[in-house]
């Protein structure tokens, strides 16, 4: 029904200075460097520096409270600051009612519970990423974070369900959950995503005529426009195969998913 999407990565920057002194010795133009008493010192406290930030973003060995606790608050503040402005710039301007839930399986042909599933399958690879750079335990690390997808949309599936503007999808539901599954298999049975859904966008015309549905702006199309998005699940034969295998790794296979002539709620 509704569809929110967020990426987030953390970034990480450094800056390296060194410098040497020269000097002209005698006339025949010969040079040495000249380093004080201090050059060895400082290029071992430089080397241990870039040492340091590499680490920052690789996964630790052991538990880090110090890291959980990074992940845990950042992802608290996010959660709960979205879901109050949702409220506030969504679902205050619709009246309230009763928990109810609402079929929308046979709206927009089927589009946005494509969505559904692509978001919470990026949202649980990061959830993943997160947890495993804490150090917790692998199977926690999936879990918990593979099912952050589905938490986080089923918390949007609440509130629609007190708006008497939609209700409780349980098709979102399945779909939502259907993306967290798919991130957590691939995790537990190959330590890595061989089978990935993918996104493209090209605009569309139909926008032009319901603006206030499928959006106004290139941004707005971008989430909004049906019309114009398609959704790709892309398979990497090459992690199928052998280690040895000499076929091409960067080569994918892919299947795409898209829908057209949609103004309003699937209907032409």
């Amino acid at each position: 029904m509704f569809l929110s999407q967020k990426k987030y990565f953390p970034f990480f920057f450094f800056i390296l200075v060194s410098s040497r002194f020269f000097a002209q010795l005698d006339s025949t133009s010969l040079y040495v460097v000249i380093q004080d008493s201090t050059a060895a010192y400082n290029q071992q406290q430089q080397d241990s520096i870039k040492n340091s930030i590499s680490r920052i973003g690789c996964p630790s060995s052991l538990f880090s409270k110090k890291r959980f606790a990074i992940v845990a608050s950042t992802e608290a503040v996010l959660y709960a600051g979205s879901m109050i402005g949702l409220n506030e710039l969504w679902y205050k301007e619709y009246p309230r009612s009763a928990f109810h839930f609402f079929n929308d399986n046979d709206e927009w042909l089927q589009m946005d519970k494509v969505g559904h599933v692509t978001t919470s399958y990026y949202v649980g690879r990061i959830g993943i990423d997160l947890l495993k750079w804490t150090g917790a335990d692998r199977k926690k690390a999936i879990w918990y974070g593979g099912m952050l997808g589905s938490l986080y949309q089923t918390t949007v599936e609440v509130l629609d369900g007190y708006s008497t503007e939609w209700g409780f999808s349980i098709g979102d539901f399945a779909a939502n959950t259907a993306g967290s599954l798919l991130v957590i298999g691939q995790e537990l049975a190959w330590d890595e995503q061989r089978i990935v859904l993918k996104y493209s966008f090209q605009q569309s015309n139909f926008a032009l005529y319901r603006p206030n549905i499928l959006g106004s702006t290139i941004y707005e199309n971008l989430l909004k426009d049906y019309n114009g998005q398609t959704y790709w699940l892309s398979i990497n034969l090459a992690s199928f195969m052998k280690k040895e295998t000499t076929f091409p790794s960067w080569l994918n296979v892919a299947v795409g998913y898209g829908a057209n002539g949609m103004k309003k709620w699937g209907k032409c």
